[in-house]
């Protein structure tokens, strides 16, 4: 009686005409293969880094997409909190009612609004909050507040702000402030202050 070769129920899953190649291989061939899938130097989507979320949150999401409703870090969608915290990443829509918790770090593309002030490292879109808008790093777009417009960095596109428009480095685009526009930096553009 002839004796069948044992062929691994993963090589068997392959079929019949990559079966009589690989028979001969079989656990050799698995352990390698399996050895390259777990010792590789670069992520796979399980192994990727993820940022820690900075508290509750609730939300219709698919990964980072939908809408989220509290502290998450990274949303692509809508975004709602009544604080940010250790903002990350938003793509969207973020809205928040009060002013952010330190440190202010991060990223808004898109809509940034705030009933007190929506607050980012970076806020590159529209951006318009009731006391002012304000960003650690950079501004760019249309921005608007009700009190002013802060960047402790560059200022670009179209800002006002009902008492003034400050950046701590270069203003490039146009300005008006009710009582002044200030630039640490280079002036580019068109600039208009109350006094």
């Amino acid at each position: 009686m002839k004796r069948q070769p044992v062929v691994p129920t993963a090589v068997r899953a392959l079929g019949p005409g990559v079966r009589g190649t690989l028979s001969g291989f079989g656990p050799p061939l698995l352990l390698l293969l399996w050895l390259l899938g777990t010792a590789s130097p670069w992520p796979v989507a399980a192994q990727e880094t993820e940022v820690e979320d900075p508290g509750p949150s609730v939300g219709l999401m698919a990964g980072d997409w939908g809408v989220a409703l509290g502290h998450r870090s990274r949303v692509t969608g809508l975004r709602m909190n009544v604080s940010d915290t250790r903002l990350d990443r938003v793509t969207g829509v973020n809205l928040t009612l009060w002013k952010p918790n330190p440190p202010v770090g991060g990223s808004v593309n898109g809509l940034a609004l705030g009933v007190v002030a929506p607050a980012a490292g970076r806020i590159r879109g529209v951006s318009a909050g009731g006391g002012g808008v304000l960003a650690g790093e950079s501004l760019l777009g249309v921005q608007l507040g009700g009190l002013g417009v802060v960047s402790e960095g560059t200022i670009r596109g179209i800002s006002a702000g009902g008492l003034g428009v400050v950046a701590q480095s270069d203003l490039d685009g146009v300005a008006f402030g009710g009582l002044g526009v200030v630039s640490q930096g280079h002036v580019r553009g068109a600039l208009l202050g109350g006094l």
